[in-house]
Formats: C-alpha cells, structure tokens, sequence
C-alpha cells in the first residue's frame, strides 16, 4: 500500500503519462535522449552489475531466460520522477550540439551535453564524466588511507580532512546494496558506508560545476536524497538496524574544489523515502520488471 503522499506524486505524474499504449513523457524513459542504463543481478539479496545489459527488454528477456532476478538500478529508477525543468535545459541542449555537429553520434552528444571540465594533471579538457570518475577513485583510494596524487589534492583532500575531523570509521568503498522486496526491488552502489557518531552513515560524491555567482549549498538536490535514502533504508533492512542510518551529499566543485557535505534531516529523508519507492513501483509497472 502506498502512503497518502506517495499517491498523490503518482497521480500527478501519470498525468503526464500513460501506460495503455501513449506516449511516456517520463525522464529516462524515451529516446533519443536516454541516459545508459544499469542493470544489477540479486542473488540472495547481493547484487553484482551486470554490464551486459542495457535495457529493460534486455533485462527482461535475462531473467525470462534465465530464471535469475534482474533489477534495475536505483538510479535508473529514479528516471521517472519528474523535472520539468531539466526535461526542457536537456532537449535544448541535445538540439543545440545536433545541429552544430550532426554527424556527432548520441553517446558524443550526450558526453558533451554535461560539459567539459579541465583535467588537473594535463590542463586538457575532458568529459565531465570522465573527470568524475577519476575523482571519485581518488576519494575512495585517499579515504582508505592511500595517497593522494597532488593535483587531485585539492578536489580531494577538503572531505578527507572533514572525515578525519568527524573520526569516520570506513565500513566499506563502492559497496553494493540490494533489496528484492516489491517496493524497492533494486540495487545501487554507495561511495562511502561509514560510522558516523557511533552509527552508520551513508555519503555521496557529487562533482558539480559551481559558478562564482551561486551558493554550492543549493546544489544539492532532492533527487540526492532519493537515492541515498533509498539506499539507507535497504542498508537498514540488511543490517537488522533499529535506526535509520543518516545520509550525506559531498558536494565537489569541479572549479576550484570548494567542497559542502549536506547532511539531509529526519523529514527530508523520509519523505524522499516515500517519492523513492514510488519511482521503483512505477519504473517495474510501465517496464514490467515486477
């Protein structure tokens, strides 16, 4: 049974879609501008990535085959919550690099839509994504006590120096969680799982271009809390906890390195609880992954 509130936001989605043959105007969930998708495979509620597949079809026509259980990511799912401003900022901006460049190819397209950013060892520019992944290994790397390549140092070192404030107790790095229950029936990876005052603590790396004029603190954003409180209520459930393990968004500026960890509170995370488990019913009904 869903909650009041979480009824509510699929009432106001599904009118901006449909189920019985018309057109989903749903983030994530129509071409040409759809984000690559993951897949994990759950095996007694441990999931691994399956990097194989790609699509809901795929993914259905795996686990028909196959009799294994093939979830969607928690990131994937939450394609479907609506943002109708970012819809509009991405089909213009698709627009706009099609016909400055039409024989780019959609995954150029959709590298270049993110931007560039300049890489702090070669002064080159690089895919927004790129430069991410590399300082999230880093973070992971520095956090475990390994050391940290100078130029990273300052994209880096501001969160390691807050955790050893904070005396975090790293539990694990890029761990996977997974949940087969029918209102997650998911996975996702966790860039940091650590203790926290005495408690478990979940942390997000977000690397995000802040510009002079804006207030790194307003760049964390609902869709965060989502999928950390999703995965903090899957942590909970597979830890026997008797409480809800905090969330945290590390905010990177991708500039200069200025560097914010949101801590979300009590309400936040409860209610981004609810809208999350109602994006994971919805991606399972409409995709038929239930």
């Amino acid at each position: 049974m869903l909650s009041k509130r979480a009824e509510s936001w699929l009432t106001r989605t599904l009118k901006h879609s449909s189920i019985d043959g018309y057109w989903l105007n749903l983030r994530g969930l129509r071409p040409p501008l759809y984000i690559m998708a993951h897949f994990y495979e759950i095996e007694k509620d441990r999931g691994f990535l399956r990097e194989d597949l790609s699509t809901p079809f795929q993914a259905r026509r795996e686990a028909k085959n196959t009799g294994k259980d093939i979830v969607a990511s928690v990131t994937e799912k939450l394609k479907v919550y609506p943002d109708p401003f970012f819809e509009t900022w991405r089909t213009k901006k698709a627009i706009e690099i099609t016909k400055a460049h039409p024989t780019y190819d959609e995954t150029k397209i959709m590298d270049m839509m993110w931007g560039t950013r300049v890489h702090p060892k070669t002064g080159e520019e690089v895919s927004s994504s790129s430069w991410g992944t590399e300082c999230h290994k880093h973070l992971e790397t520095t956090i475990c006590g390994g050391q940290c390549p100078p130029c990273w140092e300052p994209f880096v070192m501001p969160f390691i120096e807050w955790a050893d404030d904070q005396e975090l107790e790293v539990v694990e790095v890029e761990g996977v969680i997974s949940n087969s229950d029918r209102e997650f029936n998911t996975a996702g990876t966790i860039d940091l799982l650590a203790i926290h005052n005495g408690n478990l603590a979940l942390f997000d790396y977000k690397t995000r271009e802040v510009a002079e004029h804006q207030d790194i603190t307003r760049k964390a954003y609902y869709k965060d809390a989502m999928q950390l409180a999703s995965e903090a209520r899957m942590v909970k459930i597979a830890s026997y906890l008797d409480y809800e393990p905090e969330i945290h968004t590390v905010i990177i500026n991708t500039n200069n390195g200025d560097t914010h960890i949101k801590k979300w509170t009590e309400q936040a995370q409860a209610n981004a609880l609810e809208d999350a488990i109602s994006c994971f019913m919805f991606y399972d009904l409409v995709n038929k992954m239930s």
